[in-house]
């Protein structure tokens, strides 16, 4: 069976995900990737986020973000809330412990990222992030 072009580009992408991100490096941080990935998206917000935008923004179900929140509460590092104007929804806020562990991980996570595209020029890595966010509008 020949691969498509597509496939080729879909399997260079996993390929440089797994670099970039291998599971060993979430240990040495001392969280599992999830709990790493869902810090940063608490700690790069402007706001705290309801734990459905959490869900989409981790690409994982309702369930695993509810358990993982509940050890992540447990080790001081996010506070979940009700919402005031929904009873139903709950905020998770990260907590100054759980800004402190991220902080200087997530510094040091984005120098290391930068290394890998280093090797691009700045209007390549324009026309990459187009790219991206053209296929990002074609998710459901």
């Amino acid at each position: 069976m020949e691969l498509g072009v597509d496939t080729h580009i879909w399997m260079n992408i996993l390929i440089l995900f797994r670099e970039i991100d291998p599971p060993e490096l979430f240990r040495e941080y001392g969280l599992k990737q999830t709990e790493f990935d869902a810090l940063a998206q608490l700690y790069l917000s402007d706001r705290p986020l309801t734990q459905t935008e959490l869900k989409k923004r981790l690409l994982t179900t309702k369930g695993s973000v509810s358990q993982m929140l509940s050890k992540m509460e447990a080790k001081g590092y996010v506070r979940r809330e009700n919402d005031p104007g929904d009873k139903r929804c709950q905020m998770v806020r990260i907590t100054e412990a759980g800004a402190a562990l991220i902080r200087p991980r997530l510094e040091r996570h984005f120098r290391r990222i930068s290394k890998y595209f280093a090797s691009l020029t700045e209007v390549e890595k324009e026309i990459l992030l187009k790219i991206l966010n053209k296929l990002r509008k074609t998710l459901p």
